[in-house]
């Protein structure tokens, strides 16, 4: 009885015998009856229970699914992915190169999600790579509070990083046609974009760009296909640097038009996109590649990365579908239009490396399928530039432009890609002296008065062009050495903080840190020049009466990245003899940042404003805290030599607050009277800044005099160059001296000086 009774409970499985299930025949088995066929063979006709696999209820499995989202927003919205908190089953295992490029891209990457869904990736090469989520959580730990986390989850949620919210009131995605400006008023954009951004960027010959002109005036019916874009595109750049003295003269002629130049800037870049799918699908040309290229820098141009990073990554695709990157002699291409071909070519590839360098993403040009050189004659179309006082030498900057470039693209895939991390520390030391030779190598080329790390001496009108060159040289060259510098400094700090494992990828990574000591200190010391030199131009140079010079983001990327790389120094060494001289650099150069912005651009000035008063409030207040705590350490080693006793000296974490020192701050900088971050929603550029930051800065009235003097917010212009050696006895960097790389000592490739 027993036996049935737990067959009869055994769990449902198939009822065909073993036999006839393998023999796939019908099994006639009755209850614990022997079927026929194996009756007949005489075998024991068995039935293996095979019990279903119980299936997870649809409620159980939703809220799985639910848990597992919940903790992974938890992860990203923190920005703190530590161990703890991570399923790592092989932490005690040997590293392999794979959890090596795993650390990094944790180290100095960033995904960056919105509630929307939205999402973006900075790369590690980028400036802006600082907001990564290791990055936030050194900066956090430095500071002892989230503020700077805060700030980037208020600034991503506010939305300016998405391209919606700078879609907003300008175009809703529709295909809409404007009607084109008088050809009267045309003339006035035409001239203003050849004058200015062509000679920089030589993308149209004049002469070609007149008959396409005319043509489009002529017939009505001819508007249509890439040369009507060509068109629209080369009229609403424009629009984007042309001075409000052109608005006037375009009224003068054209009295019906009401808009304002950025309104007429949008609807003629909504003409060129009308064109899109032509350009895309139906005429592969010469023609598409240049509109193409310079509706990426109408996005740029706008602050619109992620659009220009697709429209330029389009255009290299179509480039290379024509050619572009090959010399094809014997075809029946006349001489000039080879030279256009190849001009073309190397104005994308400029355009295309850098903005991939500043985003931290791959480019769509491979280097190692480039088979045309730079060209070494100049176009009509480029500038020339007459420097020096004595000597002039005539400088062509779009060669030295086309140069750098291939750098740039050189130090992305040999220190930023994914394969180049897989290496040692001593063969990223060889790439990165390898890169900085070739770097100073190109530098030396130029001629000394439009030389980088030396005053720029050159008709005014000409300034823009050559700041050009030095900005891409100092970001290059911190690009270069970040790698091993300013990223190995604070990672090693935070891998100790996080674990004394000894066997994590990350101890593997720094294993050799003691053997590149000298190096490291010299490679971080060459960033922090560098990222002093960005704002000292951006201060000189960066002028709101010139437009063009919104043209390459250098009003926000270049002066913002290097702000970055100086906070981070002051969170390292708050006590450095030029912590303070590099916060009031900071101050004044966002002063001069703040004349660019028009009232188009209020979110732009809000994120600029919330990005740099928390910058500049948390350094000031990590300062303070510095130095409160290395007096009142001093105090208390005195009172214990006096009694004769020895005690351990307070408390020098980040985590003590003024308050528990419970001695008094001292007066050099006192406390922000203002939270930027809280106060974003007040900032108005068209209002009165006088309590705003670089007019009156909280705080900067209060800096001591030895370095405070001179530094005039409201006079602070180009002539600050000539006024630069007053600042040399504070600790500053100079510009008209050569710079000093070589009191960092310890690199082969430092140049004699």
């Amino acid at each position: 009885m027993e036996g049935p009774r737990c067959e009869s409970k055994r769990p449902r499985g198939r009822q065909s015998c073993d036999l006839c299930r393998k023999m796939k025949i019908r099994c006639d088995r009755q209850n614990d009856l022997p079927c026929s066929s194996c009756r007949a063979r005489g075998l024991a006709c068995v039935v293996t229970a095979v019990p279903r696999r119980t299936k997870e209820k649809r409620a159980q499995f939703l809220h799985s699914i639910e848990g597992r989202i919940e903790r992974m927003e938890a992860l990203l919205q923190s920005g703190l992915a530590t161990k703890a908190g991570l399923p790592i089953a092989d932490q005690e295992a040997d590293p392999t190169p794979e959890a090596t490029i795993t650390a990094l891209e944790k180290d100095m990457s960033n995904l960056v999600l919105n509630d929307a869904g939205e999402q973006k990736y900075i790369g590690p090469s980028s400036g802006f790579s600082l907001f990564s989520p290791r990055s936030l959580a050194w900066m956090s730990h430095k500071l002892g509070s989230p503020r700077m986390l805060n700030l980037f989850t208020r600034l991503h949620r506010q939305g300016f990083i998405w391209p919606t919210a700078r879609f907003e009131g300008k175009w809703d995605g529709q295909f809409r046609r404007s009607p084109l400006p008088s050809k009267q008023a045309a003339v006035y954009l035409v001239d203003r974009f050849f004058s200015t951004f062509n000679k920089s960027y030589p993308l149209f010959r004049r002469d070609t760009f007149q008959a396409l002109f005319d043509r489009q005036y002529a017939d009505e019916n001819a508007r249509e296909g890439s040369s009507f874009a060509a068109l629209n595109i080369v009229l609403a750049v424009g629009c984007c640097i042309a001075p409000e003295s052109l608005r006037e003269n375009i009224q003068r002629v054209e009295p019906s038009c009401t808009d304002n130049l950025t309104q007429m800037s949008w609807k003629l870049f909504q003409n060129a996109y009308s064109m899109f799918f032509n350009i895309l699908f139906l005429q592969f040309d010469l023609l598409s590649v240049q509109t193409l290229i310079a509706m990426a820098f109408f996005m740029q141009a706008t602050v619109n990365p992620e659009g220009s990073f697709l429209l330029i990554g389009t255009a290299a695709r179509i480039a290379t579908s024509l050619g572009l990157h090959r010399k094809l002699e014997g075809f029946g291409l006349e001489q000039v239009e080879l030279e256009q071909r190849q001009r073309v070519f190397w104005v994308m590839y400029i355009f295309e490396k850098d903005l991939c360098v500043r985003t931290g993403r791959p480019s769509a040009i491979d280097d190692c399928d480039v088979g045309i050189s730079i060209l070494t004659e100049p176009c009509d179309e480029e500038i020339a530039i007459s420097v020096g006082t004595r000597e002039r030498v005539t400088f062509y900057p779009f060669q030295h432009m086309c140069a750098i470039a291939v750098i740039q693209s050189k130090v992305y895939r040999e220190l930023y890609a994914v394969h180049s991390r897989v290496g040692t520390t001593a063969e990223r030391l060889e790439s990165i002296s390898k890169l900085d030779a070739e770097l100073q190598h190109w530098k030396e080329q130029i001629p000394v008065d439009a030389r980088p790390e030396h005053p720029i001496v050159c008709e005014r009108d000409s300034q823009f062009a050559i700041a050009i060159l030095h900005f891409n040289y100092y970001h290059c060259l911190i690009a270069i050495h970040r790698i091993h510098a300013q990223h190995e400094l604070w990672v090693a700090q935070q891998a100790e903080v996080e674990s004394t494992d000894k066997n994590t990828p990350e101890s593997y990574l720094f294993s050799d840190r003691e053997e590149s000591r000298s190096q490291q200190q010299s490679s971080y010391e060459l960033c922090l020049a560098a990222a002093r030199s960005i704002l000292y131009l951006a201060a000189a140079y960066l002028d709101g009466s010139h437009m063009q010079h919104k043209l390459l983001w250098i009003s926000t990327y270049f002066p913002l990245s290097a702000f970055l790389t100086l906070f981070t120094n002051i969170l390292q060494r708050p006590l450095s003899e030029k912590a303070e001289s590099d916060l009031v650099i900071m101050v004044n150069s966002y002063d001069r940042l703040r004349n660019i912005f028009t009232k188009e651009d209020e979110m732009l000035y809000q994120f600029v404003a919330a990005l740099v008063g928390e910058t500049v409030s948390s350094a000031e207040q990590y300062i303070r805290d510095a130095r409160a705590r290395e007096a009142a350490n001093a105090v208390q080693a005195t009172i214990a030599e006096q009694s004769g006793t020895t005690s351990n000296p307070l408390d020098g974490g980040i985590n003590r607050s003024l308050d528990d020192l419970n001695y008094p701050a001292q007066p050099g900088l006192s406390a922000p009277a203002f939270d930027p971050v809280y106060d974003m929603n007040t900032f108005n550029p068209m209002t009165d800044q006088g309590s705003f930051m670089g007019g009156t800065f909280t705080g900067q009235g209060d800096l001591p005099s030895s370095y405070v003097a001179g530094f005039d917010s409201d006079e602070f212009s180009a002539p600050f160059f000539a006024n630069l050696p007053q600042f040399e006895s504070t600790g500053m960097v100079g510009l008209d001296t050569p710079f000093p790389f070589t009191e960092y000592g310890g690199w082969s490739w430092t140049p004699d000086q």
